[in-house]
């Protein structure tokens, strides 16, 4: 007995020791347990604090001193947040330390990790806003070279008009140009003297490499510059002279007056030679007067010309970066971001029109060589813009396809009938109705210019457009909904065919407008038919989708129907055949039951007979 209380008193003693340090190490988890949540709300604040300082702002920079504030605030932000990333390490290690110790951890790790994914998206936002403002930085800056390009190319046409010391009209058409030539000069080499002086800022946002390429660009750009600068005042002040020497010709003439008062012969010469002057002074006021106007709409022409290009230039920057960008972060807000940007087309669009039309005006009072720069400017401009419609194509066709497939993946539980009451036999295109209107189409062409080519082209490009998008829909509404993941497959497919639908609009605007006078417009108006019946018949697939039963081709909905009726029509003529032939077979028996008789004879059935007449022939009351 002795033996074994000792026995027990020793494991009392152990059990005791491991008690103690059992509440000592639960004590020392809560108390790492506190820690750790104090500097997880710690953490939790700071990240607050430089989300609100730093990332806040949403409203767009105005202008370069914005922008650069704004880089600078991203990436102090930016730094701020790299300096958090040993408390981020902390963090987890002290979770992984406590979860072995706790009992129920889940919560405390759901904080931790919420915290350190917090961290992880402001870290990644800071990155992003930080090269979204570099880009837009660089697309700024790179716009100074661009517009002292524009303006190289104005000054450059300038002294090649003015190189042939024009009548004293077009000094005054010409020499206004000058002067405004030389105060956007002196502008541009403000701004690219202000740019120089920004090496380091240069440096330090787009690096040392980008930053001297860009540097070397505008210095030999101010080069360019100071050289074409030079030419202008030179020019300015030969056209000034002749334009002085033509002033001093009234003077002259009003000086020669008194030395012929004393000659009457002198004198009438004198006259006439007044008259004559005050007839050319008059005539030459007129022409100045419609020069001033021709040079007022030149001027004009000139500057929106400037802005248009300028706007078409960043335009197109901005939409190439969009596309150019294929980053998973925040799609929505891109697509937002390229929507605004194209709204603005339409106004832009009107713009071009009206700058045609001006373009037109000033052809018509320039000379054979302005009127050529002038057509040669309008063609650039033209073949820039429709580059940039294209470009404006490939992004919406992007942008449709993305919200297409988040609308499938939104709309991919959900059961959908497709149904269409069309009959295909109407839309089909034959492959030798195409081949047969290609042959007419060459045949009328052979021999012309080449606007009738590019018509051409057009056309067929469209007519093999439209017949294999239409090829595609039959295909679609042929298929077999057995299971509800080929309904989703053929919705999908019937929402891509949607999505083309501005493609094909695109394609026959641009045949409407390359179409020649001369061209016949009944092949047009064909193709212009089988266009709307596509779209008609696409329109009535995609309304009806909802009426199909599944295991069913959508195309033979119809078809279905007109059996079913003939079933119907089968079952009632199978069912009423034999009651007519009973019928039949009753009034028969009828006729022959007098003849059965032996009772009756034939005196009997004669006297039925008129009995019958006489009442058929009755038109009186009936007898009582």
């Amino acid at each position: 007995m002795r033996d074994v209380l000792e026995k027990l008193r020793g494991l009392w003693e152990e059990e005791q020791g491991r008690l103690r340090d059992l509440v000592k190490s639960k004590g020392a988890c809560e108390q790492q347990r506190g820690q750790l949540e104090a500097e997880l709300t710690e953490f939790r604040k700071d990240l607050q604090r430089l989300a609100e300082e730093g990332l806040g702002t949403t409203a767009k920079a105005a202008t370069e001193d914005e922008l650069v504030a704004r880089w600078r605030l991203y990436s102090a932000t930016r730094e701020a947040l790299a300096t958090e990333e040993p408390q981020v390490d902390r963090l987890q290690a002290q979770l992984k330390e406590l979860i072995v110790s706790l009992q129920d951890p889940k919560p405390l790790s759901d904080s931790v990790v919420a915290a350190v994914q917090e961290y992880q998206r402001m870290k990644a936002k800071s990155s992003r806003l930080r090269n979204a403002a570099a880009t837009e930085l660089w697309q700024r800056f790179q716009r100074h070279p661009q517009d002292l390009q524009l303006w190289r190319e104005l000054a450059q046409r300038l002294l090649d008009v003015t190189a042939s010391l024009p009548d004293p009209p077009s000094i005054h058409t010409f020499l206004p140009q000058i002067e405004a030539a030389l105060t956007e000069s002196s502008r541009l080499k403000e701004q690219l003297t202000m740019l120089q002086l920004k090496k380091d800022l240069l440096g330090s946002i787009f690096g040392q490499e980008r930053a001297t390429a860009l540097l070397e660009e505008v210095a030999t750009s101010v080069r360019d510059r100071d050289l074409l600068h030079n030419r202008l005042l030179q020019r300015k002040s030969k056209l000034q002279g002749l334009q002085e020497e033509g002033m001093d010709l009234g003077s002259q003439v009003e000086a020669m007056r008194p030395l012929f008062q004393g000659n009457p012969n002198h004198q009438h010469k004198m006259d006439q030679l007044s008259a004559a002057h005050q007839a050319l002074q008059r005539s030459l006021e007129d022409l100045l007067e419609g020069r001033q106007q021709s040079l007022r709409e030149h001027c004009t022409f000139n500057h929106e010309l400037l802005k248009l290009r300028q706007w078409i230039s960043v335009i197109t920057q901005k939409l190439e970066a969009h596309r150019g960008d294929t980053g998973p972060w925040d799609a929505q807000s891109r697509e937002a971001e390229v929507e605004r940007l194209l709204a603005e087309f339409p106004e832009k669009e009107a713009q071009l029109l009206e700058m045609e039309a001006l373009g037109r005006l000033v052809m018509e009072a320039s000379s054979l060589e302005g009127a050529a720069l002038v057509q040669g400017e309008l063609e650039e401009l033209t073949e820039s813009w429709r580059a940039l419609r294209q470009l404006e194509e490939s992004l919406l066709s992007l942008i449709r396809n993305r919200q297409l497939q988040r609308m499938t993946e939104v709309d991919s539980g959900k059961k959908m009938i497709f149904t269409n009451n069309i009959p295909k036999t109407g839309f089909l295109i034959l492959p030798t109705d195409l081949t047969s209107r290609h042959r007419r189409q060459a045949g009328l062409l052979q021999g012309q210019g080449g606007s009738h080519e590019d018509y051409s082209q057009s056309l067929r490009n469209f007519e093999d457009w439209l017949q294999e998008e239409n090829s595609k829909l039959v295909r679609i509404i042929a298929m077999k909904t057995a299971t509800a993941e080929d309904l989703r497959t053929r919705t999908t497919k019937l929402q891509e065919l949607e999505a083309r639908i501005p493609e094909g609009q695109h394609l026959f605007e641009n045949l409407l407008r390359l179409r020649p006078a001369s061209e016949s417009s009944d092949e047009l108006e064909d193709l212009r038919y089988r266009w709307m019946l596509y779209k008609s018949k696409l329109k009535d697939s995609s309304h009806l989708l909802t009426q199909s039963p599944l295991g069913e081709p959508t195309g033979f909905r119809k078809a279905t129907r007109w059996r079913g009726l003939s079933s119907l029509c089968r079952k009632v003529c199978c069912v009423a055949l034999p009651l007519q032939l009973l019928l039949l077979l009753f009034l028969l028996l009828l006729f022959l039951l007098p003849v059965g008789e032996e009772n009756r004879s034939c005196f009997l059935a004669n006297n039925f007979a008129r009995s019958l007449t006489l009442m058929l022939r009755y038109d009186g009351p009936p007898p009582t």
